[in-house]
């Protein structure tokens, strides 16, 4: 290209006619995408604000307008993306995440077709917006003719903002712009007390535990194995698949299915574990609930494997990601697992890997275990099931019915989870050929649906994925045992949420009674199985202020925990 072609292009560019052309395209834009007027208002007025700001820095108002589109697109966009993902729009505190290396680096590799465009094109527009800032004249304009073009539409924001905002569950509203803009509200909320203690300066302070965490001195008790199903659930739980395959798989040892009650969708795994090994409920960390695993680090003392350690369990872990992803390593070490593994232990490729390698890995925790006399805790996770679902993993395996869907990506999904389930029938049969001297017990779960799941939809942040009671919060636990282990009382609620299932365990197990674990078990008695959602909320809020009032948890404020 000719240096005076390239010149015309600009003087096109920077055109005040052009300029102002493609601030009424991008009104229009957001009219469509925000789906209602007061959403659409909110988010120009944001940009507007943008515009301002720019323009008192550059005084070049062609590269104040584009910079401000470039920058709601290059919101927009991965907001609709993770929309797709998660149900939620794109929220200002998910950047803390991307500060993360090893996350971005997931990100990247993992779901490549998404966020490589989106990089591109940010490339693409900061070469053009360098071009048009060195091209473009500064404008004259005084200091406080430009500040009041900030002024003005800074002013405007709390009045612009939809009624819908104000709402808890605004993320899943769908307005991906605005919904970004209101999340930059609760930035101070990280100095802020942490959700629970505003909820629970509500409640009484409690007392003491009638009978204090004890354990049973029980002359023999089972070995644990604990899988983290990644994405799993049985298909017949989501009716536009149109199949029941594979449902005897996920039953338990007495031949039932159990629904399981979970607080993410599509993705945010360790929010599940989190609440397994914490008894904690993501749901009630409110804003905070993306940051349960890095908030709770060092700060559960009476969490489910500390509870088994004190009682003369060994305690292990077998992790797909890297050891300080998403802080889950650091969380599960403080929870009371004596050797968590992450993906530089192991060696096993974070993505495309058949879940045997990990059941294997985690058996040679157990085996190795065994040799000190004393009975074994293994925590395990799995991968092959998770998204993206856009290529053919195992490509060789070819199973008779495919395609399973006539959409490419759940057929792909459901294609895995057969594999997925054939791994794990693996693992059951290696473990009832070599049970133990004590016998082993086996719990699974899925840590939530997949992305190929459809959710129910939801409207101004209402139903769908904004009700946590919604059956995309429900996957699958199941329970076996192998050897002298006897099969335990299953819990036989309509859902039983992720906060019991720990504890549930230690029960399980024999290995204590009183403390926490016997304020969990009979609140999930009275709950019928729920614990964010129970109907008596207020007898929720009396065990957590117990556990509370006996320092047995701290909730600190994100960024300034207490040592």
């Amino acid at each position: 290209m000719s240096i005076k072609l390239m010149r015309r292009l600009l003087d096109l560019t920077i055109n005040p006619f052009l300029v102002a052309a493609t601030g009424i395209g991008a009104i229009a834009f957001l009219l469509v995408t925000e789906d209602d007027f007061a959403s659409a208002a909110f988010a120009v007025t944001a940009v507007a604000v943008v515009i301002g700001v720019l323009l008192l820095a550059s005084r070049r108002p062609a590269f104040s307008v584009y910079s401000a589109i470039t920058l709601t697109l290059l919101v927009v966009a991965p907001s609709v993306v993770k929309a797709r993902l998660t149900g939620a729009s794109l929220h200002a505190l998910d950047l803390a995440h991307l500060a993360d290396p090893k996350v971005s680096s997931f990100l990247v590799t993992g779901y490549a077709s998404y966020v490589l465009p989106i990089l591109a094109v940010l490339v693409m527009a900061i070469l053009f917006l360098v071009m048009v800032y060195r091209y473009e004249t500064p404008r004259q304009v005084g200091l406080v003719r430009r500040a009041t073009l900030v002024v003005l539409p800074a002013l405007l924001l709390p009045v612009a903002l939809p009624q819908w905002a104000s709402g808890d569950d605004y993320q899943f509203a769908g307005k991906h712009a605005s919904a970004f803009t209101a999340s930059l509200r609760e930035l101070p909320h990280l100095w802020d007390e942490h959700p629970l203690m505003v909820r629970l300066a509500k409640t009484p302070p409690q007392p003491v535990y009638e009978l204090p965490l004890t354990c049973t001195g029980a002359a023999v008790m089972p070995d644990i194995v604990l899988v983290h199903a990644e994405s799993q659930l049985p298909p017949g739980d989501v009716p536009s698949w149109g199949t029941d395959m594979l449902s005897d798989s996920f039953k338990s040892g007495d031949d039932k299915l159990r629904r399981f009650g979970v607080e993410t969708y599509g993705g945010s795994s360790w929010v599940t574990v989190s609440s397994v090994m914490s008894g904690l409920s993501g749901a009630d960390f409110d804003w905070m609930r993306q940051f349960i695993s890095a908030s709770m680090t060092g700060k559960v003392d009476d969490a489910v494997p500390a509870v088994l350690a004190s009682c003369g369990y060994d305690t292990a872990g077998v992790l797909t990601f890297g050891y300080d992803q998403f802080d889950l390593g650091p969380f599960l070490a403080s929870t009371g697992i004596a050797k968590v593994s992450g993906a530089e232990e192991t060696g096993i490729p974070v993505h495309g890997e058949r879940d045997i390698r990990y059941y294997d890995a985690a058996l040679d925790a157990l085996h190795s275990g065994r040799n000190g006399g004393r009975p074994q805790f293994v925590y395990v996770e799995t991968m092959f099931t998770h998204s993206p679902y856009d290529a053919r993993q195992e490509a060789h395996a070819v199973f008779d019915g495919e395609p399973f869907h006539s959409d490419p990506e759940t057929a792909e999904y459901l294609r895995r989870l057969v594999i997925a389930r054939q791994d794990i029938e693996a693992l059951r049969e290696q473990l009832e050929r070599n049970p133990g001297p004590r016998g082993t017990i086996l719990v699974e779960y899925g840590d939530h649906r997949p992305l190929v799941a459809p959710a129910a939809p939801s409207k101004d942040g209402k139903g769908g994925l904004a009700d946590w009671r919604s059956k995309d919060y429900e996957t699958y636990f199941a329970v076996h045992a192998y050897g002298p282990a006897a099969l335990p009382a299953i819990p036989d609620h309509a859902r039983l949420d992720a906060t019991y299932l720990g504890y549930w365990i230690v029960e399980a197990a024999g290995a204590a009674t009183g403390g926490v674990v016997s304020d969990m078990e009979a609140l999930r008695r009275h709950c019928d199985g729920l614990f964010h959602t129970c109907s008596d909320r207020a007898a929720v809020d009396r065990v957590l202020r117990r556990r509370l009032d006996a320092d047995n948890v701290r909730f600190d404020p994100l960024m300034n925990p207490s040592s």
